[in-house]
């Protein structure tokens, strides 16, 4: 394969079609995506539009065309929650594993730190080993799991959700910049890097064999793996607690079947509870972690 230069750079509409392209086999091969049906060429520029009003939508483009893309939409629409987004990157089939999207995540931490954001998160789809790896790269922590919570190819399937600060939470945070004056900002940020420096090169595989490959295994999720929310700590940590506590002896209590009952404020010891009361010294009052 001949040497070229991989770019990367804000996408625009006329985009649409190329980035679509590299999306299709993930919303038909895998359970990449909970997205079920191929949007239309005309739908996929729009999202296109309406992301750009707010945010980066990077393209890793090449002489041969755009062969991935990275992009950062609203965490939830309330005003309270600018500060947060949440991200989303895919790799063209047939160059996963060439670091491109090592490349474009880099890029899109860069404008969104020069945005102001302060909080990136990334919805999984649970397990998917290789999409953990790669945001604990970028050091991402496993903060939420939520089971079987959308079904797609006959099957129930979970997600997890990952979470990743690039900014100091103060007192008050700056202004988020408008696309505008980042774009003007960012001006001086697009230039080329050599795919030679890249890890490896195009394998030159098939889109139908890179979408099974990578294909979610099916492996059973179990309450052992569930992440503590509360503490931040990741599955594999839970699952080490709960077996140290197992081997002094005691039984780590299990994560409770009725899921809105976990989320409750956990009581007291009855006995550390009776003696507050018999010496006359007040309870504590429960307040949530601040970081």
């Amino acid at each position: 394969m001949e040497t070229a230069d991989l770019t990367i750079r804000l996408a625009t509409p006329d985009d649409a079609e190329a980035i679509l392209n590299i999306y299709k086999p993930y919303i038909k091969h895998t359970v990449i995506t909970f997205e079920c049906e191929v949007p239309s060429v005309e739908e996929f520029r729009e999202r296109i539009v309406a992301i750009l009003k707010r945010h980066p939508y990077l393209v890793a483009d090449t002489d041969q065309g755009i062969i991935g893309y990275a992009y950062a939409s609203d965490f939830k629409s309330r005003s309270a929650y600018d500060w947060s987004v949440e991200t989303s990157i895919y790799v063209d089939m047939n160059w996963r594993g060439c670091g491109i999207g090592t490349v474009l995540y880099r890029a899109l931490e860069e404008w969104l730190k020069k945005q102001n954001v302060v909080n990136l998160y990334a919805c999984i789809t649970y397990p998917n080993a290789q999409s953990i790896r790669f945001h604990q790269t970028f050091r991402y922590k496993k903060v939420a799991y939520f089971r079987k919570c959308g079904y797609k190819k006959k099957k129930w399937h979970s997600v997890i959700w990952m979470w990743k600060t690039i900014a100091r939470h103060g007192r008050k945070p700056q202004a988020l910049l408008s696309m505008k004056e980042l774009r003007i900002l960012m001006l001086d940020h697009v230039s080329p890097v050599p795919l030679s420096d890249l890890y490896r090169v195009n394998t030159g595989r098939s889109d139908t064999a890179a979408a099974d490959e990578a294909e979610i295994p099916e492996e059973h999720v179990s309450e052992e793996h569930i992440a503590d929310t509360a503490s931040g700590r990741n599955f594999e940590e839970a699952a080490s607690a709960k077996a140290q506590t197992n081997t002094a002896g005691t039984e780590a209590a299990e994560p409770p079947e009725d899921d809105t009952a976990g989320t409750e404020a956990a009581e007291p010891p009855k006995d550390d509870a009776a003696a507050q009361k018999a010496s006359g010294t007040p309870e504590k009052e429960n307040r949530p972690g601040q970081e």
